[in-house]
């Protein structure tokens, strides 16, 4: 409010006589910056619009405004000046009326009133002497609107008032009501210079949430009065003060000034004396504190040369006690003072009356007493117990100080201060760990006026680490220097592991010795440190720094610059070293370093390692780099650059030379077996701030491998590369590459910076990659670059190799390969693609016409490929094309296919339709087979026709339907189970040679993991097969038919249906038995689930032999009726008669015959007898009459076979087959009954 009327009264009293030399037009110029000037230290602008009458007895405007830096703070709309001109001819400003309809305070105004030394003298309270008198009659606004900022809620006012102010006298009257009738604020006071008489009565009274309330933040926003007043001179001056709540005084008090005649001078005595019950005003937490009374008495003297005397202080509430006096000579030196004081009782928690986090002690105590009338020593104590804080806690403090006090010149002190802290308690473990729980130290100072602050001592202790020092400071007009000695110790680093963040540890110890000025910024410095154990908890660093070490820094700044004498760090391991010197006109720096092996930092590296370099400034010239040398693992670099920071465009060149003579030391750095020698030159220079750049690149490499198998073939040994080029603001240069190696040969360059790039490329023998390939490849082209950055490059190629492959391309390649228009013709056989899809094989060409326009992805490739009279084989599956032949047409992301392949072992197969070239890549295929063959060589073999469809994503998911016929269909039931094997669970190879790798790979016996398993294909196949599905083998002759539904999916097939007998029969050594039962079915593989019944009669028993399972190893048993022994029923259904009543040979034959059905002939006993008597053949049968006859056979040569025959009754019979060729044979036989026979037979196997 103050402001306020002092921004009005401004603009009165600057209507001084200057005004009258006016003319009306610099009415609004003159006024505004008046009062910008006059209130800079409270807003920054000041803006009047509608500014009128500035010379007549009328003034208006419209609006002012004030702003600070946040925007505008004050605002007054509708301002009037109604005053009388002429009463400035007699040195008076007299207005009668000065109002505003309405003043806006949005918010305080931001003090930006800059600190100065003036602010620290006090000065003697007078009016202002003004060159005119001011005589206000009336100051009101019909509205004072105070913004939400300043109290949280706006509140509106009036206010009417009168100032006078002249002659050394001022009067003032004014009230202020808020507009809502919730309170008012009157003052009425006067002050005239001569008699020093001071006439003040402030009332304030406001109903409960008021605005004093309000900004006090008293609890529940009380009712508050408040009133000061008095009427007397100011040699002899009382204030009464008194303030209540809610109706109920709560401070009452006098505050009073006089004369005391003293020594002759006139002396001011002053006191004051408040006393009440001030807990209703404090918060809750802090009225035990205060209690119901509080008391403050204080009496003094101040002597006109400046002496003070507080002869009595003393403030007292519930649980602070505190008195004490003080008394200090006219140069402001302490005469005497005493201190006495406690707080709590020790034992009760009590919440200090402190803003922020809650603090609470149980006792505190202070102590501090001077007297120079007996002697020059002081003392001083401060004690605390249970201190409390949320984040930290102590159990003891104590601060002690003791000294002299010299007040004789040259006056002086001396201190020494002691602090002890125990029982720390800190709730951050990190910090809590560093700090620990007992801290203490001291200090001693000695001061004497005209001399340095001298630290005699300082000392800190925490645990076992401790800082020591001594050192002085000198006068501020000198700049403050500085001087001494600082020394740290830390024996246990690893206490601060978690206040850093880093697994330190060790030993250290330092100490720093120096001088300075700390506003001069001069200084001269020495630091030695010694280490022992020391880690950072970074694996490559901490082996580095684990031995004892040292560390040793000398630097000094003055006048003539910055000089670092000396820095080096030591140990066994590693050396470093450096010194330098930087001035407003020059630096250097030099440094070295030395590790005595790498594998210490990383164990994938080994060796010593050695650096050196030279760093060089200087004004108007370069920033240099010189004499960079490190030599580590076999290998040298050396570099040298330089930097022009003050030129244009900031230049720089340099140049970095290599030469590694053994590659294979950084193999386990890479992950490669490297094995030859390699040098690198790179050389460059840039301007423009790396807008412009030039480079210039050679490589030599000898006897080089890389562990890669297709780079190696192309390396073969050698490289040699040289490249130079550009980069230009707009534009990329490529001056040369040449790459050269025994296998690849590849040139480029233009001979103008703005013409194309020529390039051709040579690659000596394609069968390093396609051995049915040999024979060069050869390519040439054209690129243009376009842009800054080579955006785009247009390009044309032209490529030849062995198998009829050509190939021409041109386009265009935009933004570095993110979109391409390129168009792409030639051929290329299909079999280089052999290597990638072993054991399978592909033989043909494949012709294409393709132009991609988008980003390189499928979806933005159009065009056709076609291929004819290629074929493929696919032995896993017992498949080969002998010829396909098609078209796949690209375009709206899909590729649209039309193929036909024709089988090797018969039919045909056809698929069309379109693919989707999107992740998923979903078809609509038709398959169509026209009498496709399909066997597997072992148990099936059948002719297919009709119609398959595959719909949606070919990944997985789609769906396969379709209706398929079956013609003649075969299926062989194996004569025995194959040879034996045997399976190693959980078998390691180790050191595994890569062709048997390749080998097992092939094979399907090494797993792979796999990102994810594809979704299963829907099914819903059709299978019709009326007839003519035949079943032979282990003496089963069968047809069947029938029709079958595959649904479900590819993982989880679902058949329904199945193929049913038509007729059969079973023969086993000349018994035919007539099937009755016969049925196929499927259970989710091409392995068909087979069930045959035949049944028969053998004398007076019911025989079954059943045949069951998959036919590639179904099982065989025997049933009967009554219920017999398998053996019994197989010796009736053979031989007609029981176990008892046959031969030896026919056990034997009924062995056979068991060995047959069930498929392991193997074991059959006849053919064990035939191959232990060396026969080729060994058969024994029954006669039709029931007798016994056995025939024998051998090779007499390898043309000539023989078979004799002879049975039970006598009858025998000799044959003779002749081998006159491969196909025809000559047979002749003859019996002893007297028939013979020859004929000539012709044979021919497929």
């Amino acid at each position: 409010m103050a402001r306020l009327f002092f921004i009005l009264s401004l603009v009165l009293t600057a209507f001084a006589t200057p005004l009258l030399a006016q003319s009306a037009d610099e009415d609004r110029g003159y006024l505004q910056a008046l009062l910008e000037d006059n209130l800079s230290g409270a807003g920054r602008e000041v803006r009047i619009t509608g500014f009128a009458g500035a010379l007549s007895s009328r003034a208006t405007i419209e609006e002012l405004t004030i702003a600070d830096r946040d925007g505008i703070w004050l605002t007054l709309r509708e301002v009037a000046l109604d005053w009388t001109r002429t009463a400035l001819l007699r040195g008076r400003v007299e207005v009668n009326r000065l109002t505003a309809r309405e003043i806006i305070v949005a918010r305080a105004p931001i003090a930006e009133e800059p600190l100065s030394p003036e602010m620290a003298e006090a000065t003697p309270f007078r009016l202002p002497e003004l060159p005119v008198s001011v005589n206000i009659g009336e100051i009101s606004a019909e509205t004072l609107t105070l913004g939400a900022p300043l109290l949280g809620e706006e509140i509106a006012l009036r206010l009417l008032g009168r100032l006078s102010l002249g002659s050394g006298e001022g009067a003032a009257e004014i009230d202020v009501t808020r507009l809502d009738g919730r309170g008012a604020v009157t003052l009425d006071a006067s002050f005239v210079n001569a008699t020093e008489v001071l006439a003040l009565d402030l009332s304030l009274q406001e109903d409960a949430g008021g605005i004093a309330a309000t900004l006090l933040q008293l609890p529940d926003r009380p009712a508050l009065a408040l009133g000061i007043s008095g009427t007397a001179p100011l040699n002899d001056y009382t204030a009464e003060i008194r303030l209540a709540s809610d109706g109920t005084p709560r401070l009452t008090g006098q505050v009073t000034i006089r004369d005391a005649a003293a020594d002759e001078t006139t002396a001011k005595v002053f006191g004051a004396t408040l006393s009440g019950d001030l807990t209703p005003l404090i918060a809750a937490d802090y009225r035990p504190f205060f209690g119901t009374q509080s008391a403050l008495k204080m009496t003094g003297t101040r002597q006109q040369n400046g002496a003070l005397e507080i002869a009595d202080f003393t403030l007292t509430a519930a649980q602070i006690s505190l008195s004490g006096a003080l008394t200090l000579d006219a140069a402001g030196w302490p005469q005497q003072f005493r201190l006495n004081g406690k707080l709590g009782d020790g034992e009760t928690r009590v919440r200090l009356p402190i803003s922020g986090p809650a603090i609470h002690i149980r006792g505190a105590t202070i102590d501090a007493a001077f007297d120079a009338a007996r002697g020059d020593r002081w003392r001083a104590r401060l004690g605390l117990t249970g201190f409390e804080r949320p984040d930290i806690a102590l159990s003891t403090a104590t601060l002690s100080g003791r000294g002299a006090l010299e007040r004789t010149a040259p006056r002086g002190v001396t201190a020494l201060m002691e602090f002890d802290l125990g029982g720390m308690r800190i709730d951050d473990p990190a910090l809590s760990e560093a700090v620990g729980t007992e801290i203490g130290g001291l200090a001693s100072l000695d001061f004497t006026e005209g001399r340095p602050l001298v630290l005699r001592a300082l000392r800190l202790t925490s645990g076992a680490a401790q800082l020591m020092g001594n050192g002085r400071i000198s006068a501020f007009a000198d700049g403050f220097p500085v001087s001494g000695t600082a020394t740290l110790e830390a024996p246990n680093l690893k206490r601060f592991a978690a206040l850093t963040g880093q697994n330190i540890a060790g030993a250290a110890k330092a100490t720093m010795t120096g001088s300075g000025s700390l506003l001069g910024g001069d200084f001269d410095i020495t630091l030695d440190a010694e280490t022992d154990q020391l880690a950072v908890g970074i694996a490559e660093v901490d082996p580095l720094i684990a031995s004892a070490g040292t560390l040793s820094l000398a630097a000094r700044r003055d006048t003539t610059g910055i000089a670092l004498d000396r820095l080096q760090v030591e140990n066994e391991v590693i050396r470093a070293t450096a010194s330098g010197r930087l001035n407003g006109n020059s630096g250097a720096l030099s440094l070295a370093a030395r590790l005595t092996d790498l594998a210490l930092a990383d164990p994938r590296l080994s060796g010593p390692a050695e650096l050196s370099s030279n760093v060089a400034w200087q004004t108007g010239g370069d920033v240099t780099l010189t004499g960079l040398d490190a030599a580590f693992m076999g290998t040298r670099l050396r570099a040298d650059a330089s930097l022009s920071p003050e030129a244009a465009g900031l230049p720089v060149s340099g140049e970095l030379r290599a030469e590694i003579t053994d590659l294979a030391r950084f193999n386990a750095l890479v992950g490669q077996p490297l094995r030859g020698a390699l040098d690198l030159r790179v050389a460059g220079k840039a301007k423009d701030r790396g807008q412009d750049v030039e480079i210039n690149t050679a490589i030599d490499g000898r006897d080089l491998r890389t562990g890669i198998a297709d780079l190696d073939k192309l390396i073969a040994g050698r490289l040699k590369l040289t490249a130079a080029g550009a980069r230009r603001l707009d534009r990329i240069e490529i001056d040369t590459v040449e790459l050269e190696t025994p296998q690849l040969t590849l040139s480029a360059g233009s001979p103008r910076p703005d013409a194309p790039v020529d390039f051709n490329v040579r690659l000596n023998n394609l069968g390093l990659f396609a051995p049915d390939f040999a024979g060069p490849v050869t390519a040439t082209g054209r690129a243009s670059l376009s842009g800054d950055f080579a955006q785009r490059v247009a390009v044309t190629l032209s490529a030849e190799g062995p198998g009829g492959t050509t190939a021409q391309v041109s386009g265009d390649i935009v933004d570095h390969g993110a979109r391409l228009d390129l168009s792409a013709s030639g051929a290329l056989p299909l079999a280089l693609a052999n290597s990638y899809i072993r054991p399978n094989a592909i033989q043909g060409t494949a012709r294409y016409d393709l132009r991609i326009n988008g980003a390189p992805a499928l979806p933005s490739v159009s065009g056709t490929i076609s291929t004819s009279d290629t074929r493929i084989a696919l032995p896993a599956t017992g498949l080969t094309v002998e010829t396909l032949s098609g078209t796949a047409t690209l375009g709206q992301s899909r590729v649209q296919t039309d193929f036909t392949a024709r089988m090797r072992d018969g039919g045909e197969i056809r698929v069309t339709g379109p693919i989707g070239l999107t992740p998923g890549f979903s078809g609509d295929l038709e398959v169509g087979l026209d009498g496709l063959v399909l066997t597997d060589q072992l148990i099936y073999t059948t002719t297919v026709n009709g119609n398959i469809g595959v719909n949606g994503p070919l990944t997985g998911g789609a769906r396969i339907g379709g209706a398929l016929t079956l013609e003649e269909t075969n299926i062989r039931i194996p004569s025995g189970l194959g040879a034996s094997s045997v399976s190693l669970p959980d078998l390691q190879h180790r050191n595994e040679p890569a062709a048997v790798r390749q080998t097992r790979a092939r094979a399907g016996l090494i797993q792979t993991e796999t990102a994810g398993r594809a979704r299963p294909y829907a099914l819903n196949l059709s299978i019709s097969a009326p007839n003519r599905i035949f079943v032979r083998g282990r003496g089963l002759d069968a047809e069947l038919g029938g029709n079958l539904r595959l649904a479900g999916t590819t993982d989880a097939v679902a058949p329904d249906g199945f193929f049913e007998l038509i007729r059969g029969r079973i023969d086993i050594l000349g018994q035919r038995l007539t099937m009755t039962e016969g049925r196929i079915t499927m259970q989710g593989s091409l392995d068909p689930f087979l069930r045959f019944v035949a049944t028969t009669d053998a004398g007076d028993v019911a025989v079954q032999v059943i045949v069951e399972g998959l036919a590639s190893a179904p099982e065989v048993r025997f049933a009967s009726d009554p219920d017999l022994p398998q053996e019994e029923v197989v010796s009736r259904l053979i031989f007609g008669r029981g176990l008892d009543n046959i031969s030896a040979f026919q056990a034997a034959q009924m062995a056979s015959a068991v060995a047959t059905l069930s498929g392991n002939s193997n074991a059959d006993v006849v053919g064990k007898l035939r191959g232990a008597i060396g026969l080729s053949d060994l058969d024994v049968t029954q006669t039709e009459d029931g007798g016994t006859e056995v025939s024998a056979g051998a090779y007499i040569s390898d043309k000539v076979y023989t078979e004799v025959t002879a049975d039970s009754d006598g009858k025998q019979r000799i044959n003779l087959n002749f081998d006159l060729s491969d196909s025809v044979t000559l047979k002749g036989g003859a019996s002893n009954d007297g028939s013979s026979g020859v004929g000539v037979f012709f044979e021919r196997d497929y």
